[in-house]
Order: C-alpha cells, then structure tokens, then sequence
C-alpha cells in the first residue's frame, strides 16, 4: 500500500498549478482503483500529510510541503507499523527474534526519515532525463495526465460573454 501512496502524492506534487485532484483523477493517473485510492487518501489525510477541499472542484492537495513529507511518515501512515506481531510465546529463540528485529526496525525507520517526497519526485525527473539522453525507452510508458475534470469545466465561469436575450 505504500508504494501506491507514493505514486498518489507524486501526482499531488506534480499539480503545478496546486488545484485539488479528486479521487477519481488520481486514481485515473496512476492505474489504481477509485476505492483503493480513497482508503489510501484516508489514511494519509488522517496523519497530516494531504488534506481535503469539499465542493464539485474540490479533492486532495499536500498539506505541507513535499521536503517536510518522509517516506516514513508516509509508510507509517498507511501500514501502520513495521513490526511484528506480538507473541505470546516468550522463549528465548521468540525473544531474540523480537529484539533483532526491532532493532532492524528501527535502523530502517531511521533512514526511511533521511528521504523525502521532493527528493523523490527530483529523482524521477533526473531519472527521466538521463533515459531520455542515452535514447532508451522510458521503463513505463507516459500517460496522458487528465488536467482538469468534466465537473471543474461545469463549474468553471465561461470566459465568454453571455448574449442579452430580446425581450
């Protein structure tokens, strides 16, 4: 679940006019499912790192910038936890197991911190680019990002001017 809010809040970066995406067009631009990305959106607005706008333009934006969003409050955000079960069983093999892995739990948290969101999505443009250069062929083809929904263009005032009708 994780790598799936990543690719969510990596579409949320790439807003570049910082206009709330809906469920539905993140969904749409990243191949998962509405519903997953409504519970994974869930979670993530639950622990400070998107927030929602109500209303027919509303949706998801970040809550705070993407340099103060680590992969691990991200991570921590949607799995809950790195650790194992707990055991009833306290041998000595369980005991040794839990302390070894909590220590590795908390080493990795520790560095899953040094990482964050705008890191992240600079990596992939960098990655991008340098395919790009040496004349490969992207590892996954680009999809047609869907800017503006039907329902923003309904609710959006008309750059026209409206005719007078004769009465």
């Amino acid at each position: 679940m994780a790598f799936h809010a990543l690719q969510l809040l990596m579409e949320l970066v790439r807003q570049a006019d910082n206009t709330p995406m809906s469920a539905s067009e993140l969904a749409l631009a990243c191949g998962i499912s509405e519903h997953f990305t409504q519970k994974i959106m869930r979670s993530l607005r639950c622990c400070g790192i998107v927030r929602s706008v109500k209303g027919i333009a509303g949706g998801h934006l970040l809550a705070r910038s993407a340099d103060r969003i680590s992969l691990r409050d991200i991570i921590l955000a949607v799995e809950g936890s790195v650790s194992l079960p707990d055991v009833k069983d306290k041998t000595p093999n369980i005991a040794a197991i839990t302390d070894v892995w909590s220590q590795a739990c908390n080493l990795m948290l520790e560095e899953l911190a040094t990482f964050n969101l705008a890191g992240i999505c600079t990596r992939t443009v960098t990655l991008h680019s340098v395919t790009k250069q040496d004349g490969e062929r992207p590892a996954t083809a680009p999809r047609c990002r869907l800017r503006i929904s039907v329902g923003r263009l309904r609710c959006r005032k008309s750059q026209r001017k409206s005719r007078s009708l004769p009465s």
